[in-house]
């Protein structure tokens, strides 16, 4: 049995509310955010008008989403600035009330280029993490550093 647009669609919205609903509660924020935000992206896609889809999640969401700034600043180790995290929230906040309208695709690229950075923060931390090994066993790297005095691509 396959599921119709909607079926999928709920099912996305689901999983955003799952990420972001408890996201201060979260041992991972940085990467709950970045899959709620993901899902909901996905879920405006398939479905513009999220508040006819689930009224009840698209409200909570969007009442709790805007507030999030500051924990994203933090989550990013100060990376992503609160104003900036406002913006793409907010956009995705959007995403949940209003309806389908000119500016829906805006929104939809804001909350996409707020989830690009926090994964670009993710895969710094994570990097940093391990070590980063094979940056400093690349040639390439070799080669790069040789003309960048401070030797760091990662920014």
């Amino acid at each position: 049995m396959t599921q119709g647009p909607n079926g999928h669609a709920s099912q996305l919205l689901d999983r955003a509310f799952q990420e972001l609903v408890p996201l201060v509660r979260s041992p991972d924020p940085l990467r709950s955010l970045i899959s709620g935000l993901d899902a909901l992206v996905r879920v405006s896609s398939l479905h513009p008008d999220l508040a006819t889809l689930d009224p009840f999640r698209s409200q909570t969401l969007n009442e709790m989403l805007v507030g999030y700034a500051p924990l994203v600043y933090i989550s990013t180790d100060f990376e992503i600035s609160e104003a900036a995290a406002a913006l793409g929230l907010e956009a995705a906040s959007g995403l949940l009330t209003e309806q389908a309208d000119d500016l829906l695709t805006e929104r939809l690229l804001h909350t996409m280029l707020l989830v690009t950075e926090l994964r670009k923060c993710l895969a710094r931390k994570e990097l940093e993490r391990r070590g980063n090994h094979f940056v400093k066993s690349s040639n390439a790297w070799k080669l790069y550093a040789a003309q960048k005095p401070d030797g760091d691509y990662l920014q």
